[in-house]
């Protein structure tokens, strides 16, 4: 699926190559940080940090609007640290390749963008203080979710972003089929049924990106 991905983003660069220095299209590289968390660990808050960096090629429909297509490497995951009142510390990293379609509104110097991603898993790993956790549960080789982006330029051709992004469909099955209790970003009792079905990954990520 990595390779698929790469092969739609080269083929979409090549065509769009000969437009890169027309009003139309530009062509932008990124890297950046995130923070994340999974829904149904009973560990709350965006505690694993990782990295976030691809490149994008960017549609001027008009004045106010674009469309941006873009490949990326994203790291996900969750943590919690030992301390007096947790036993056993865990940690979860799933490295996808991600391919993101956004929209985006231009306002002045900010742009707010929303779209849609498709990751391939590219591996993970989970342990806790005894070592990998074994029995491994498996990731779903797909997460399709939603991309949500609010873009500062700070000079010309030069950009900060903070991102949002959260799983649409679930990633992993729950441990065990029980019902977890409320907790961040439960918008009432519907959505916790929806997080019900499995686990969900949400994440924030700054970014710095360069247009040519």
């Amino acid at each position: 699926m990595f390779k698929n991905l790469t092969f739609i983003f080269l083929v979409s660069c090549t065509f769009l190559t000969p437009n890169l220095y027309s009003q139309k299209f530009s062509l932008g590289i990124f890297g950046g940080v995130t923070s994340s968390q999974i829904s149904g660990d009973g560990i709350h808050g965006f505690a694993q940090f990782g990295a976030i960096a691809g490149a994008d090629v960017a549609y001027r429909i008009n004045a106010n609007w674009s469309a941006s297509l873009g490949l990326q490497f994203n790291q996900k995951g969750a943590r919690n640290y030992q301390s007096k009142t947790v036993a056993s510390a865990y940690r979860l990293r799933v490295n996808y390749a991600e391919a993101p379609v956004m929209f985006h509104y231009h306002l002045n110097k900010f742009q707010f963008g929303a779209g849609l991603y498709l990751g391939a898993k590219i591996n993970q790993k989970e342990r806790n203080s005894f070592g990998p956790l074994d029995p491994t549960r498996e990731f779903k080789a797909l997460d399709l979710g939603m991309q949500l982006g609010i873009n500062y330029e700070i000079r010309e051709d030069w950009q900060v972003e903070l991102r949002f992004q959260n799983s649409i469909v679930p990633v992993r099955n729950h441990s065990a089929d029980q019902l977890y209790p409320p907790a961040l970003f439960v918008l009432g009792e519907w959505h916790q049924r929806y997080l019900n079905k499995g686990q969900f990954f949400t994440g924030l990520s700054l970014v710095m990106s360069r247009r040519f």
